[in-house]
């Protein structure tokens, strides 16, 4: 099977420098017969251990009103290595059509503010 994939974060060249998210994009709501796959490539290496996950919504900034819904939740690392999410068969219980990916540090510290060194390519294709 081909899965036509976009790219939620391509920090494949630049390291990431904090723990942020990508801006959210409209790949479409997950309908009836669709299925989300979703991969993480990561590409190198910092202190502690990358955590990604892939959200989606029903609003194009992810706001207080609409904060995410976590669709996949990918095994923390701290080396090069990919990994595939587990499919998500449609429908989902709300129409939420924009998707980003989220990222953070395991690093033992409140609100670890800084994520340098970590480069990685987050994508997501439905279909």
């Amino acid at each position: 099977m081909i899965i036509r994939m976009s790219a939620l974060k391509n920090a494949s060249i630049t390291a990431v420098t904090s723990c942020d998210n990508s801006t959210g994009k409209d790949l479409g709501a997950m309908e009836s017969g669709l299925t989300a796959y979703a991969a993480l490539h990561h590409l190198a290496t910092s202190t502690g251990q990358l955590r990604v996950r892939v959200q989606s919504s029903s609003s194009s900034g992810f706001g207080a009103g609409s904060p995410g819904t976590d669709r996949f939740t990918f095994t923390s690392c701290a080396e090069r290595r990919a990994q595939w999410g587990t499919p998500i068969a449609g429908p989902t219980s709300t129409n939420q059509p924009f998707w980003r990916s989220v990222w953070e540090t395991s690093v033992a510290a409140a609100a670890q503010p800084v994520v340098s060194g970590y480069k990685f390519l987050v994508e997501l294709g439905i279909q």
